[in-house]
């Protein structure tokens, strides 16, 4: 199939199935980014659409389109994938105009369906880079603090000076968690009601699972803020440490 040619040609992997739903369960476990159906008899499809479009009834009209479904959540995958499809059936259209001596233009625009397996078509870029940069701040302002405080106390001999006073290692981990804990609280709450509340990002799904993703990112956080405090003696340091590692 010289359409499938060109798209190899567009820098796309391309893995053959059997079906529909095996492609779609593939698509949905993340194994490949989406799937192609191409019809039956696609080839003369094209040529009607290109001779005779006008004439052509609106079951000829499906059955020469392509269907593509694929994983909408990555902005600049999805529309870098769209872009290569459009492509790749553009050059198919530019060998068949010029084999029969047919005007270019006619290639301009490709029969194809676009549905997507999670994600809409209009998702915008601030849509879709509003959620990493909430995690981001979800992992990093924990981590700050908590590294913060702990360097601070270790540089004013505050620790050495509660242990001497009876407390543990242990203890002292555990009452600077409690309080990250108690704060990653209202981080999490806050930086929802602000995402989602004053700016008005779109919201799908479970808010339990929303919320305890973020609040376990913000764990992550805290707890690699107290490892890099025992690591190191500067804030300097531990800052770089977090620069090279995330």
């Amino acid at each position: 199939c010289i359409f499938l040619d060109k798209l190899k040609g567009e820098s796309i992997e391309l893995i053959e199935y059997t079906n529909e739903e095996t492609a779609r369960m593939s698509a949905k476990k993340n194994i490949v980014w989406g799937f192609l159906t191409i019809p039956e008899n696609f080839t003369s499809g094209v040529e009607q659409r290109l001779l005779n479009a006008m004439q052509m009834d609106s079951v000829d009209v499906d059955l020469t389109e392509m269907k593509a479904e694929l994983d909408g959540t990555d902005f600049i995958i999805r529309n870098g994938i769209m872009v290569k499809l459009r492509d790749a059936f553009k050059k198919l259209g530019l060998v068949y105009s010029a084999s029969c001596n047919y005007s270019k233009s006619l290639v301009n625009v490709p029969p194809l369906k676009e549905r997507y397996l999670y994600g809409t078509m209009h998702t915008s870029y601030t849509q879709f880079s509003g959620p990493a940069i909430l995690i981001l701040v979800i992992f990093y302002m924990p981590y700050l603090f908590t590294m913060s405080a702990l360097i601070m106390e270790k540089s004013k001999g505050i620790i050495e000076r509660s242990i001497v006073a009876g407390m543990t290692i242990l203890e002292i981990i555990i009452a600077h968690f409690v309080v990250q804990v108690i704060l990653l609280l209202f981080q999490v709450i806050l930086c929802i009601v602000i995402q989602y509340g004053v700016f008005d990002h779109p919201w799908n799904g479970s808010f339990t699972l929303v919320f305890s993703l973020l609040f376990m990112q913000g764990l992550v956080g805290s707890l690699f803020g107290i490892l890099s405090a025992f690591i190191f003696r500067s804030d300097g340091a531990a800052g770089l440490t977090l620069i090279g590692t995330t």
